[in-house]
């Protein structure tokens, strides 16, 4: 038979669990699963036959497979069961809830039974699952023992352990990884001391280093146990009082601590540590104090000593050693009181003090002082230069003598090279002997001799040679005292002889000899300025004067110089007289006029020079300060005057001072005569003893008379002192203390005879002399008449003053006309060429002639203008044009000319236009 049932269901085949680890049994019945017949039939019944375990529908259930079964009824009376099966599932893992390693100190007393309790417990894990949890070890429990009894720890002493993986799970499956639990024994305690480090206290050596390393080695004497490792690691961390720390292992050398010796007292902080084999520590602190309480000493003590200063020994290399320190820095130092001048014995002979110290920097030191004396007493050497001859001018030019050559110090000293002459014999030639010296700065000497023949063949030396002398006739000073300080300076010049005196004179040039010593001094040069005259280049005044300068053996220098007096100052006129004009009368010609001189002034023409001399004499007699003798006859001799040819128009004084004189008894006065023996006047009495007087003779004597005694160029005059019978304590006596004297000044105006020179030129005539005394008629025709009046001076410089006549001519000329000209013209013309006369006569006053008209171009094509192209503008423009007008007669004398000039061209801009030249390339007008 066929099927009966069509049965299908679309409910869920799995069902999840709860947090109980239950789920509602539920598939969705009563519409799930669903009947249908397949023959046609009606469905009477489906229903729920059975549940496994006999649960109900949505009744809780746990995890699990359940087989649900249904039975089919129709109406015809067909049953059948259908079956399906859910299954319940629980997919959620278990949590962990708690896990840890354990860890048993390795000096636990029962570590086995301990271990077996930890695995029984599953390490200690916790764990949850709504299900239910399972802990499953990877290991049984005779594996783990085994598994921990070989697992000694070779760095941690009996240290053990073993891990356990674990598997925790639920009892449908659900599992989490496998979990890794270790159980393991450690060393947890620090290793005990049995003894402390004791600090260490020592003095610094230089075994300091090894006793830090033995006691280092030594633990410092400490001592420590441990409860599981069977070996203890020591080491040591260190901090100095030199900001210095490390760490150093007992046992590993070399180790990092050494003492630092520029410490005092070196001190250590140190901590001991002991280690176990677990890393388990323990420490112990102590100190290391270091103290340097030991001198230093040096190597060797050089003594003291004395010594050449050539032979100066070098300083030793001392050593200074220290038990602590070791070898020490040595200062040294010297002490000298050797003068820095080099120029000074104490330079070369002098103490040295030399120190030696050392220092530990520990308040221990050491010094040593040796004292040495040096000293200089080994003269300087030298070659002395070889016998010589040399003029008396070179005798102090060792150039020429020769100096000592090979000069040598020991010590190094400036040598002081030196001579000494003697002399022997004298003259123009003699011999010297010439000791050489050479002496150190220590006075250590040494000498030789030089011989030298002496010649004196050379003229004096000319340091500054005379010069000549330009001055000014304006000048303040008089020209005379200007003359006579240049002669008496001997020009400026500057003459030395180192041989002899040097004697010299200013003479006329000619009125000596120069070789001829019996015609020195010559004449003295006087000026003859007033009687003279240059007159050219300003020069007023020129005088030549010869200098000669000659010593004893006749060797000489002759400069001959000039005394210029300049005038550059031209004359000047009082009045230049002003221009006139004159106006010709009818029919005249000529006018007369009269020319008068003018006067000029010159400041060097028309001067006073002024002459001034004051000389002082000394009044004595042969026994100064005796009271019985009377003073000597004093001749006053003034001058030199050196203006010759003097015309004296003034004294302005002639004075004598009579000072710290004896006159005050009657007696007691001088005659005072002049050159010609005359009594000229007597002193007065004066008040007191050694008393001042003064005494004026200006007006007793005549210029005339001064003048003629000044013809030599000196004043002489005589006092003589009044002698009486009665003894010569009653005349002047020479008792005055620091003496008399007297002071005689002589002071006068002299009058230039130079006179300006007057000239007159008048027109084109030539230069005449003409005084400002003067007048002169002269015949003046028509036109301009310059005259020139002229003043010159001694010195050439001119003044001109002109002074312009005008002589008009107002009568116009009477021309002569020609005939009247009648022309015909021809029957068939309207114009006919007349050919007019060339000239045209007339009759003037003052120029009868003809006029005279000259024409150029001749030919009219010649006048036209000439075209170029200008390279500038690339416009053509007018070429130059040239007129020249010939067979002029020579004799015409032209008469108010005129050109005319006819101009036909472009002329309308305004620089369209030609200039017109002269024969010059003047310009003399434009178009």
């Amino acid at each position: 038979m066929g099927q009966v049932f069509n049965f299908s269901y679309d409910g869920p085949d799995t069902l999840f669990v709860n947090e109980t680890c239950e789920a509602v049994l539920d598939w969705g019945h009563p519409d799930q699963p669903q009947i249908s017949s397949a023959i046609g039939a009606t469905i009477d019944s489906f229903y729920i036959l059975s549940i496994s375990e006999g649960f109900e529908v949505n009744e809780l259930v746990p995890a699990g497979t359940y087989i649900i079964s249904y039975r089919a009824v129709d109406n015809l009376g067909n049953a059948e069961l259908f079956s399906f099966t859910i299954e319940v599932a629980d997919t959620i893992p278990p949590v962990l809830v708690q896990s840890s390693n354990t860890t048993v100190s390795c000096s636990f007393q029962n570590i086995p039974a301990l271990l077996e309790t930890w695995y029984n417990n599953n390490g200690n894990i916790t764990a949850s699952d709504n299900c239910g949890v399972n802990i499953v070890p990877d290991l049984d429990l005779n594996e783990l023992i085994e598994q921990f009894n070989l697992s000694v720890s070779e760095n941690c002493g009996n240290n053990r352990s073993v891990t356990v993986n674990f598997t925790i799970s639920d009892p449908s499956g659900n599992a989490l990884p496998p979990l890794a639990i270790t159980f393991e024994t450690v060393d947890l305690e620090s290793p005990l001391f049995t003894a402390f480090p004791q600090a260490l206290n020592e003095f610094c050596t230089e075994n300091t280093d090894q006793i830090i390393e033995a006691w280092l080695d030594n633990k410092g004497g400490a001592a420590a146990t441990d409860n599981c490792s069977d070996g203890i690691i020591w080491e040591v961390l260190w901090s100095d009082n030199a900001n210095q720390s490390g760490q150093d292992i007992i046992g590993q050398k070399p180790y990092s601590l050494t003492m630092d010796r520029d410490k005092c007292q070196y001190i250590v902080n140190l901590n001991f540590i002991a280690t176990d084999e677990c890393g388990n520590k323990k420490s112990s602190f102590t100190t290391i104090t270091i103290t340097d309480d030991n001198d230093p000493v040096f190597s060797e003590y050089p003594s003291d000593t004395t010594v050449n200063i050539h032979e100066i020994p070098p300083v030793p290399e001392i050593i200074a050693t220290d038990p602590c320190k070791g070898e020490l820095i040595v200062l040294f130092e010297a002490y000298s009181n050797r003068h820095p001048d080099p120029l000074v014995a104490g330079h070369y002979n002098y103490s040295i003090e030399q120190i030696w110290s050392a220092d530990d920097g520990c308040n221990h030191s050491i010094m040593h002082i040796r004292d040495m004396e040096v000293i200089d007493t080994i003269a300087p050497v030298f070659t002395v230069p070889a016998n010589t001859t040399v003029s008396c001018l070179n005798l102090n030019d060792t150039s020429e003598t020769g100096v000592p050559t090979d000069v040598s110090d020991n010590s190094g000293s400036p040598v002081e090279i030196f001579f000494v002459d003697h002399i022997i014999g004298s003259g123009c030639s003699y011999t010297v002997e010439r000791r050489w010296f050479a002496k150190d700065i220590s006075e250590n000497i040494d000498s030789a001799t030089q011989t030298i023949t002496v010649v004196d063949d050379e003229p004096p030396l000319v340091e500054v040679s005379p010069s000549d002398m330009v001055t000014y006739c304006n000048e303040s000073e008089a020209i005379g005292t200007r003359f006579f300080n240049w002669i008496s300076s001997k020009g400026g010049a500057q003459i030395t002889d180192p041989c002899n005196e040097v004697s010299w004179f200013a003479a006329e040039p000619g009125s000596y000899l120069l070789n001829d010593e019996l015609t020195f001094p010559g004449i003295f040069p006087r000026m003859d300025f007033f009687n003279t005259c240059v007159g050219q280049d300003s020069v007023m005044y020129e005088k030549n004067v010869d200098f000669v300068f000659y010593d004893a053996c006749g060797n000489m220098l002759q400069f001959s110089r000039s005394f210029k007096v300049m005038d550059d100052q031209a004359p000047v006129f009082e009045t230049c007289p002003a221009d006139t004009t004159f106006t010709l009368a009818l029919d005249d010609c000529q006018v007369s006029f009269i020319i008068n001189g003018i006067t000029a002034n010159d400041f060097c023409e028309s001067r006073e020079l002024h002459q001034e001399i004051t000389q002082v004499f000394p009044i004595k007699s042969q026994l100064p300060g005796d009271l019985q003798l009377p003073v000597d006859t004093t001749t006053i001799q003034i001058g030199p005057f050196i203006l010759a040819d003097l015309d004296i128009d003034e004294i302005l004084e002639l004075k004598m001072e009579f000072n710290n004189m004896d006159a005050n008894d009657p007696n007691e006065y001088f005659v005072i005569r002049g050159e010609d023996g005359s009594i000229l006047d007597t002193t007065q009495i004066i008040d007191e003893e050694c008393g001042d007087y003064e005494l004026e003779l200006k007006d007793i004597i005549t210029p005339q008379l001064l003048q003629l005694w000044l013809e030599d160029g000196f004043l002489t005059l005589v006092l003589e002192p009044k002698i009486t019978s009665a003894g010569g304590a009653f005349s002047i006596n020479d008792i005055c203390s620091n003496g008399s004297f007297v002071d005689v000044t002589i002071n006068f105006n002299l009058k230039i005879n130079h006179a300006l020179e007057y000239s007159l030129i008048v027109g084109e005539s030539i230069n005449i002399p003409f005084g400002p005394d003067q007048s002169m008629e002269v015949f003046l025709d028509q036109g301009n008449h310059p005259v020139k009046y002229i003043a010159k001076d001694c010195a050439g410089n001119e003044a001109v003053c002109i002074q312009n006549i005008f002589v008009r001519d107002v009568q116009a000329p009477q021309l002569e006309c020609s005939d009247d000209i009648h022309l015909v013209l021809n029957d068939d013309s309207c114009q006919l060429n007349v050919t007019l006369p060339d000239t045209v006569e007339y009759v003037d006053n003052c120029f009868p002639g003809t006029q005279h008209i000259y024409r150029q171009p001749a030919l009219p094509d010649d006048a036209y203008l000439r075209f170029t192209m200008d390279s500038g503008s690339g416009e053509f423009v007018a070429s130059n044009k040239s007129f020249t007008f010939g067979d002029i007669p020579q004799d015409i004398f032209a008469r108010n000319p005129k050109l005319t000039v006819l101009l036909k061209a472009d002329t309308e801009e305004p620089e369209s236009y030609f200039e017109i030249l002269d024969e010059n390339g003047n310009i003399i007008g434009i178009t």
